[in-house]
């Protein structure tokens, strides 16, 4: 009996430093295979970046985005997971 831990879920974990300058970890777990799709968009709501485009297996995983060439303001991540959208605010303070 094996002690395997499986995410039961698709989530978005909170992403670390916040505020960040200029590099943040984005943290994100799957519960079974599934395309992923992160980007981050400026409080506009213009798309900036995209970070994830692929398919993952199960598993956790953690993605680093470097903003040095952004400016200092709040920004959004939007994590597609399948069928599912989770967004998150976050600050970059130069």
């Amino acid at each position: 009996n094996d002690d395997v831990l499986i995410p039961t879920d698709f989530n978005l974990g909170q992403a670390y430093p916040n505020p960040f300058n200029p590099v943040i970890n984005i943290p994100f777990t799957l519960s079974k295979l599934s395309h992923v799709v992160i980007d981050i968009y400026d409080i506009s709501g213009n798309k900036i970046d995209n970070l994830i485009n692929q398919i993952y297996s199960s598993g956790e995983y953690n993605i680093d985005w470097d903003a040095k060439g952004f400016s200092s303001g709040t920004y959004v991540i939007v994590a597609e997971f399948g069928n599912q959208v989770q967004q998150q605010k976050i600050v970059l303070m130069k």
